[in-house]
Formats: C-alpha cells, sequence, structure tokens
C-alpha cells in the first residue's frame, strides 16, 4: 500500500467531513434520477436519500503529485460522506496496516489518536477493493469511528465516513456498495513493462557474461564513461526533484525506473556488439556452412 492514501484522505476529510469547509454545488448534468454521475472521472453513485445534498471540490493542494478531487454527500445535518478521487494508481494490501495507520495518524488534527486499525480484502463496492476500520480518540475523550473503502486501479477511489456507531452504518454500507465504475476496463492499471525490461536485461546479462568469458569483445572504456555519465544525470535529475519537495516514494519509483532503461539500454548495446563481433567459433561454423 502507498502512505498517499492515508495522508490523502484525512488532509481531505479532516477539513471537509468536520469543518465544513466551502464546496461547490454538484452540476446539474451530474445528478441523474437519484444518482451522481461523473463520466469525467469514470464513475456513478447512489444518493443516499432524497433529501442529500451533494458538493464537489477540487482545488486541494496535489499530494505525492497526485490531483485530488472530492465529492461530498450531507445525508443529514450531522452526517457527511465524501468520496475522493485520485489521479494515480497505487495499491493497498493487508500486512500493512500498521504503515497505513501511521500515515493517517501523521494528517489527524494533534491529541487525536487513531486506534485498532484493521484492512481486510473485499468485494465490495468492486472486486479487489479493501476495507478500513479505526477507532478514533478525540482531545475530550468522545469517540469516532473511521469506515473506509479503497478501489485501486488507473484512479484511485476512496469511500470514507466518521461515525459514534461501532459498528459500520448500514446507510454508508449501502451508499458504498451502490459505487460503480462506468467503463471498467478504463481503470486497469498500465502494465508494468519496467519488469518486463529487467528480466530481458537480465538474460540478456548472463549472456553477455558468457561471450565475454569464451574470448568475445569486452566494453570499451568509452562504453563505461557512458553509463556512468547516464547515471550521473538521472542522480542530478532526482537532486534537483528532492529539492523541489519530490515524496521518497516518487523518487524510489524513478530511481528504480531510471536503472533498469539504463541497464536495458546497457544489454541492447552489448546484443549488437555480439552480432558485429561473434565469437570464432560460431565463425568457424558460419563458413563451414
Amino acid at each position: 500500500m502507498k502512505a498517499f492514501f492515508g495522508i490523502t484522505t484525512l488532509l481531505v476529510v479532516q477539513c471537509s467531513l468536520f469543518c465544513q469547509t466551502a464546496a461547490a454545488p454538484i452540476p446539474t448534468k451530474w445528478l441523474r434520477d437519484g444518482q451522481l454521475v461523473v463520466p469525467e472521472f469514470n464513475f456513478s453513485i447512489n444518493s443516499p436519500n432524497l433529501g442529500s445534498r451533494w458538493s464537489y471540490k477540487d482545488d486541494f493542494p496535489r499530494v505525492d503529485g497526485s490531483a485530488v478531487t472530492a465529492f461530498f454527500v450531507d445525508v443529514d445535518p450531522k452526517t457527511r460522506y465524501a468520496l475522493l478521487v485520485m489521479d494515480r494508481s497505487g495499491e493497498m494490501h493487508s500486512p500493512t496496516a500498521k504503515q497505513f495507520m501511521e500515515g493517517v495518524q501523521e494528517s489527524l488534527p494533534k491529541d487525536w489518536q487513531l486506534r485498532d486499525p484493521q484492512i481486510e480484502p473485499t468485494d465490495i463496492p468492486v472486486k479487489n477493493s479493501m476495507k478500513f476500520r479505526a477507532t478514533c480518540r478525540l482531545p475530550n475523550n468522545s469517540t469516532l469511528y473511521t469506515y473506509l473503502y479503497v478501489v485501486p486501479g488507473k484512479q484511485t477511489y476512496e469511500i470514507v465516513t466518521y461515525s459514534a456507531d461501532p459498528t459500520e452504518p448500514l446507510p454508508f454500507s449501502r451508499f458504498v456498495a451502490s459505487f460503480a465504475l462506468i467503463a471498467t476496463s478504463a481503470n486497469s492499471p498500465q502494465p508494468n513493462m519496467s519488469g518486463v525490461l529487467l528480466l530481458w536485461a537480465l538474460w540478456g546479462a548472463v549472456i553477455d557474461w558468457r561471450y565475454i568469458r569464451r574470448g568475445g569483445m569486452r566494453p570499451s572504456r568509452n562504453d563505461k564513461i557512458g553509463v556512468l555519465a547516464a547515471l550521473g544525470f538521472c542522480t542530478v535529475v532526482m537532486a534537483l526533484l528532492g529539492i523541489r519537495g519530490a515524496s521518497g516514494e516518487s523518487l524510489g519509483s524513478m530511481a528504480g525506473l531510471c536503472i533498469t532503461l539504463i541497464f536495458s539500454l546497457w544489454e541492447g548495446a552489448r546484443w549488437r556488439i555480439r552480432r558485429r563481433a561473434p565469437l570464432p567459433e560460431l565463425k568457424a561454423e558460419a563458413i563451414g556452412t
């Protein structure tokens, strides 16, 4: 799971579910027969009741480079649900409940304590979703409970509320269950091509090692200088991004991608060398045929 889930949620929720921050009214084109249907964000969801009042806000600060749009529905004067949309993909896994809780705790108001986090997989509202529940202890010794569902994919959706009820409120459960993607395929995460490139480069490195051991052409000094220059350039770029506020998670992902690309390009160049300068026995076989 990526830490931004917790930080993003509370960044929006603590200001919006409790402080009732100003938000724009929902355009009428998005309200259809008791549903909120937003093609621009590829989702639909039912209004909790006939008196529900919808609003939204899209001018939050970016979180780890991700834009956040929040849709709020006031069920009654004391109850508000939020649906958050982030324009980045991410994953959640049950074993990372502690890390998730730490990210959420950092975003809570001072003197609030988050306890007993529980994260589990669920097929509600869609397959491969995750469900989060935690106890939130307030400074006046009262208790609220956090109920959060996460739908991962190309865009990440979070549906969240706070309640004094230690059991998830049935109206909120129904609200979550009504969420649907307009086009399921449009939210499928992009394939991880870096893994394919890395496997290809590793396979090439084994072949090149055997080629050099059997007398093949070694990399030249200029070849090595070129690789070091590429690594140095990537290091400088990441340092500049770090100075400008990029997160450690983003920098780590970029570092892995840069190393994979440089490694793959290196092995591609070595493959061309092996084509131009085959081993002596391979030359003899070619002459004999």
